[in-house]
Protein backbone atom coordinates (compact mmCIF):
# COMPACT_ATOMS: atom_id res chain seq x y z
CA UNK A 1 0.00 0.00 0.00
CA UNK A 2 2.90 2.36 0.71
CA UNK A 3 4.53 1.97 -2.71
CA UNK A 4 1.44 2.96 -4.74
CA UNK A 5 1.07 5.99 -2.50
CA UNK A 6 4.73 6.85 -2.98
CA UNK A 7 4.32 6.43 -6.74
CA UNK A 8 1.36 8.80 -6.71
CA UNK A 9 3.24 11.35 -4.63
CA UNK A 10 6.34 11.05 -6.81
CA UNK A 11 4.29 11.55 -9.96
CA UNK A 12 2.60 14.60 -8.45
CA UNK A 13 6.01 16.01 -7.55
CA UNK A 14 7.28 15.38 -11.08
CA UNK A 15 4.25 17.10 -12.60
CA UNK A 16 4.11 20.05 -10.18
CA UNK A 17 5.52 23.37 -11.38
CA UNK A 18 8.92 24.27 -9.99
CA UNK A 19 8.93 26.87 -7.26
CA UNK A 20 11.44 29.68 -6.95
CA UNK A 21 11.31 29.48 -3.17
CA UNK A 22 9.52 27.91 -0.24
CA UNK A 23 5.75 27.60 -0.57
CA UNK A 24 3.71 30.16 1.28
CA UNK A 25 1.72 28.91 4.25
CA UNK A 26 -1.83 27.98 3.35
CA UNK A 27 -4.64 29.96 4.87
CA UNK A 28 -7.64 27.83 4.05
CA UNK A 29 -9.66 28.03 7.24
CA UNK A 30 -11.15 25.39 9.50
CA UNK A 31 -12.81 23.39 6.70
CA UNK A 32 -9.66 22.81 4.62
CA UNK A 33 -9.60 19.21 3.44
CA UNK A 34 -13.11 18.36 4.59
CA UNK A 35 -14.84 18.99 1.27
CA UNK A 36 -15.93 15.69 -0.29
CA UNK A 37 -14.60 13.86 2.77
CA UNK A 38 -16.50 10.65 1.95
CA UNK A 39 -14.70 10.40 -1.41
CA UNK A 40 -11.29 11.27 0.05
CA UNK A 41 -11.61 8.68 2.82
CA UNK A 42 -13.23 5.94 0.72
CA UNK A 43 -16.42 5.97 2.74
CA UNK A 44 -18.61 6.90 -0.25
CA UNK A 45 -21.04 4.61 -2.08
CA UNK A 46 -18.53 3.84 -4.88
CA UNK A 47 -15.70 2.72 -2.59
CA UNK A 48 -16.04 -0.87 -3.86
CA UNK A 49 -14.78 0.34 -7.27
CA UNK A 50 -11.29 1.05 -5.86
CA UNK A 51 -8.59 -1.56 -6.47
CA UNK A 52 -6.15 -2.05 -3.62
CA UNK A 53 -3.83 -4.29 -5.64
CA UNK A 54 -0.31 -2.98 -4.97
CA UNK A 55 1.84 -1.85 -7.87
CA UNK A 56 5.51 -2.52 -7.26
CA UNK A 57 7.52 0.59 -8.14
CA UNK A 58 10.14 2.83 -6.58
CA UNK A 59 10.69 6.56 -6.56
CA UNK A 60 14.10 5.94 -8.14
CA UNK A 61 12.45 4.11 -11.04
CA UNK A 62 9.95 6.93 -11.54
CA UNK A 63 12.72 9.53 -11.50
CA UNK A 64 14.71 7.47 -14.03
CA UNK A 65 11.98 7.63 -16.68
CA UNK A 66 13.28 9.37 -19.78
CA UNK A 67 11.39 12.36 -21.10
CA UNK A 68 9.11 12.87 -22.89
CA UNK A 69 6.72 10.56 -21.10
CA UNK A 70 2.96 10.59 -21.36
CA UNK A 71 1.37 10.31 -17.91
CA UNK A 72 -2.20 9.17 -17.41
CA UNK A 73 -3.53 9.70 -13.90
CA UNK A 74 -6.81 8.00 -12.98
CA UNK A 75 -8.86 9.06 -10.00
CA UNK A 76 -12.11 10.40 -8.70
CA UNK A 77 -12.36 13.94 -10.01
CA UNK A 78 -14.30 16.72 -8.42
CA UNK A 79 -14.31 20.48 -8.65
CA UNK A 80 -13.06 22.19 -5.52
CA UNK A 81 -13.24 25.89 -4.79
CA UNK A 82 -10.25 28.16 -4.36
CA UNK A 83 -9.35 28.63 -0.70
CA UNK A 84 -5.60 29.20 -0.75
CA UNK A 85 -4.40 25.74 -1.81
CA UNK A 86 -0.88 25.34 -3.18
CA UNK A 87 -0.82 24.08 -6.78
CA UNK A 88 -4.49 24.77 -7.48
CA UNK A 89 -5.54 23.97 -11.05
CA UNK A 90 -7.05 26.89 -13.01
CA UNK A 91 -10.47 25.22 -12.86
CA UNK A 92 -9.92 23.92 -9.28
CA UNK A 93 -10.33 20.25 -10.25
CA UNK A 94 -8.79 17.69 -7.88
CA UNK A 95 -8.41 13.92 -7.80
CA UNK A 96 -9.26 12.16 -4.53
CA UNK A 97 -8.27 9.39 -4.37
CA UNK A 98 -5.73 8.77 -7.12
CA UNK A 99 -6.54 5.26 -8.35
CA UNK A 100 -3.77 4.74 -10.87
CA UNK A 101 -0.83 6.23 -12.72
CA UNK A 102 0.34 4.98 -16.12
CA UNK A 103 3.58 6.08 -17.77
CA UNK A 104 4.09 5.54 -21.50
CA UNK A 105 6.15 6.92 -24.32
CA UNK A 106 4.17 9.08 -26.78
Amino acid sequence: MIRPLLAALAAAALLAPASAGPAAAQQCGTHCGTERWAVKTLSDADRSQVSFTPVDETVAALRALAQPVKVTVTGVGFFEFAHGQTGLAPNAIELHPVLGIEFSRP
